[in-house]
């Protein structure tokens, strides 16, 4: 990092199940479609680690040259869960 920029975090709950075949199969319900998978359970969650950064790269490219809006909702009871699917730092 360059003078001494702040280096910024995104949290993602995942969710990682042994797959019926071996292995750990992963995902975020976040962002659809991602998914990833592991034959521990170290290694699935290094790859949806991946997965989600090829995603968000993708995001960006995709979202070239379109109107984005911020839009800030509101945290309510039910999103402070821990079963809510962003985490909120």
């Amino acid at each position: 990092m360059k003078n001494g920029q702040k280096r910024e975090n995104m949290i993602f709950k995942v969710i990682l199940e042994k797959s019926p075949d071996g292995g750990y199969a992963v995902h975020c319900p976040t962002l659809k479609g991602c998914w990833s998978q592991g034959n521990t359970q170290k290694e699935a969650l290094r790859n949806i680690k991946d997965a989600i950064k090829v995603y968000l790269k993708t995001l960006e490219e995709i979202t070239v040259g379109k109107k984005l809006v911020d839009l800030e909702i509101p945290l309510t009871k039910w999103s402070k869960s821990p079963r809510y699917p962003i985490g909120v730092p």
